[in-house]
């Protein structure tokens, strides 16, 4: 055999089987090189060697079982009805990905079940192919799909990945995943923060969108945007406000108008007004007080002519004294004024304190019980935090917003048609309250999206603060 031979021999197994590393394939040549034997002992010598890294190969291979996190889907997102290719590559230059593959391709949530036979998921061979694995796959319904990729080795079928990807229908499809926090306070109201570190630690922990909504303060919201901008943060803030009345204990808080309102509605003024007193006058029988019932309506109608939304803040803070004096909300004032859905939506994850989710799971079944539905309802997740860098719960409760790009447009497009979950991390598992279907997506890219991207807000945070806030 003729030395150029062997040397193809070497490359030839380096480049088809998963276990010649380049350290292997180095020993190889170097054995080649130092060895005084034949072209036909040569060959006998790599093989030998060859075969003792597959063994080792086997054993260390199949003890790692699911080796997810060494490679990456650079998409996991695809639309449903249409033929795709999920590509899962190496993630580390050392890595290689040759040889043949099982893929088993199976929908999660709901799959083709029939009495008269067990259920066949989607399986194919496949070679790998510039250190690739492409797997070609309709995906025939919206769904979360598990993919189980096994390296063929001899006879046996070893786990490489088992992974998830989603596929979406088209109005999905066509939107993009952003973290917000819509209530959150600043020195311009009764924070302990000014408005430049509050934009920068909301992008520290995650955050594309966030509206500020200092106490019947709207300029707070102002100067948060301009700061966001200095810092050179890819952040949209919404300007807003959030709403103490003369007349009523409910805070609202108001998303997206590009001026505050007039004072006038926030006090009892509002009592004066024609409209109010039409209201009145149309509800004689009510389970609550009808004077807090109409000045709220007109109240809530104004946001929504100056193009703003209106969110009822959280229903269930109970700051009840030991003297008895209250400074909440009765649930009749939201039962009421559910029936007639004036408002926009409603705080499901607030600020309560870190793990105390059943404050979220009440605000849910008050939801229930005065709209009926989540479907076209935006319910959010927000801290309602005064001290945003040192909070707790800053990351941890957050709305997920669907929508086609960050603008401030999109933003409240999405919030209107509802395409929006709430969520509250607890003990870093995620409770997710919203359409059924987009909370299944939710859940999804919690695990499989955000932690990614998540670290990209992170680092562009930690400079903007290095650059501009740290002394």
């Amino acid at each position: 055999m003729e030395f150029e031979n062997v040397s193809s021999y070497i490359e030839k197994m380096y480049n088809t089987c998963m276990w010649v590393t380049d350290q292997h394939r180095q020993l190889l040549y170097k054995r080649q090189e130092e060895s005084n034997l034949s072209d036909e002992e040569i060959q006998s010598l790599v093989e030998k060697n060859a075969e003792t890294a597959k063994r080792n190969f086997s054993k260390v291979f199949k003890r790692m079982g699911n080796k997810k996190e060494y490679y990456t889907l650079p998409i996991c997102v695809f639309p449903a009805g249409e033929l795709s290719k999920v590509v899962i590559a190496c993630k580390y230059k050392y890595q290689k990905l040759v040889g043949q593959y099982k893929v088993i391709v199976s929908p999660f949530y709901n799959y083709d079940y029939k009495a008269s036979s067990s259920y066949e998921p989607y399986s194919a061979i496949i070679e790998a192919k510039d250190n690739t694995l492409t797997i070609p796959f309709l995906f025939d319904k919206e769904d979360m799909y598990s993919i189980n990729v096994f390296y063929l080795l001899d006879e046996e079928e070893i786990l490489l990945v088992s992974s998830n990807v989603y596929a979406v229908n088209p109005d999905l499809f066509e939107c993009k995943y952003y973290k917000a926090d819509l209530h959150m306070h600043t020195t311009y109201s009764d924070g302990y923060e000014p408005p430049e570190l509050v934009v920068a630690s909301a992008r520290e922990r995650g955050m594309d969108i966030i509206a500020v909504t200092d106490h019947n303060a709207f300029s707070g919201s102002v100067v948060a945007r301009e700061k966001a901008a200095e810092l050179g943060l890819d952040m949209t803030v919404i300007l807003g406000e959030e709403y103490s009345l003369e007349y009523s204990p409910m805070h609202i808080l108001d998303l997206g108008t590009e001026k505050e309102i007039d004072r006038k509605y926030l006090t009892k003024q509002v009592l004066e007004m024609p409209e109010t007193k039409k209201i009145i006058e149309s509800n004689p029988t009510l389970s609550c007080d009808v004077e807090v019932y109409a000045c709220t309506q007109v109240l809530l109608d104004q946001v929504s002519k100056m193009g703003g939304i209106s969110i009822l803040a959280h229903p269930y803070w109970k700051p009840i004294a030991l003297n008895g004096s209250r400074m909440d909300t009765p649930e009749n004032v939201y039962i009421e004024l559910g029936k007639d859905r004036k408002f926009a939506g409603i705080e499901i994850v607030s600020g309560s304190p870190d793990g105390e989710f059943n404050v979220s799971n009440l605000q849910a079944s008050l939801a229930r019980t005065i709209l009926g539905h989540f479907e076209g309802l935006p319910i959010i997740g927000i801290t309602d935090s005064h001290s945003y860098t040192t909070d707790p719960i800053s990351g941890k409760h957050f709305t997920i917003v669907f929508a086609k790009s960050k603008s401030k447009e999109h933003v409240l497009e999405a919030l209107s048609d509802g395409f929006t979950v709430a969520v509250e991390l607890v003990n870093g598992k995620p409770l997710c309250y919203g359409e059924h279907r987009l909370v299944k997506f939710a859940e999804f890219l919690l695990k499989n999206y955000f932690p990614t991207r998540d670290l990209v807000a992170r680092k562009e945070a930690v400079f903007a603060k290095q650059t501009h806030l740290l002394r």
